[in-house]
């Protein structure tokens, strides 16, 4: 089953754990479109956007993740299918990694790194670098 949030502000809220904007677990998919994530902490992992278990991934198009935190991957934590036309702004990893993305791997197309922070990698977390289409490497 997949899941679709479309043009909606997601601004201000807190996850005890993953996800504070959107967390997606156990298989599950989502696509979210048209949509501003912004403000959103998460204790662990994913202050903005969150996956978590086998098989659970996410696709977004023409979003903006900005200004969210968590321990790691600030803005998203987690395994991103498809990325298009994206905004991943001033997100911040307060612990660990990737202030604007960490973990699995992220496809990602005329999207738009810039201004976040992390302790120990800034923006991304070194296993995506090599995902990224060549064409599409903006930070």
């Amino acid at each position: 089953m997949v899941s679709t949030i479309r043009a909606c502000e997601i601004v201000d809220n807190y996850a005890g754990r993953l996800g504070g904007g959107v967390a997606i677990i156990d298989g599950a998919r989502a696509i979210i479109e048209n949509t501003r994530i912004e403000g959103s902490s998460a204790w662990l992992s994913g202050g903005g956007i969150a996956t978590e278990g086998e098989d659970a991934s996410v696709e977004i198009y023409r979003c903006e993740i900005v200004e969210n935190e968590a321990f790691e991957g600030g803005g998203i934590n987690g395994i991103v299918t498809r990325a298009d036309s994206c905004e991943i702004l001033r997100n911040t990893a307060y612990g660990y990694e990737g202030g604007g993305f960490y973990g699995g791997e992220i496809w990602a197309t005329d999207c738009r790194f810039e201004g976040n922070y992390s302790n120990y990698w800034v923006g991304r977390s070194a296993s995506t670098i090599a995902t990224l289409p060549p064409s599409s490497r903006t930070v």
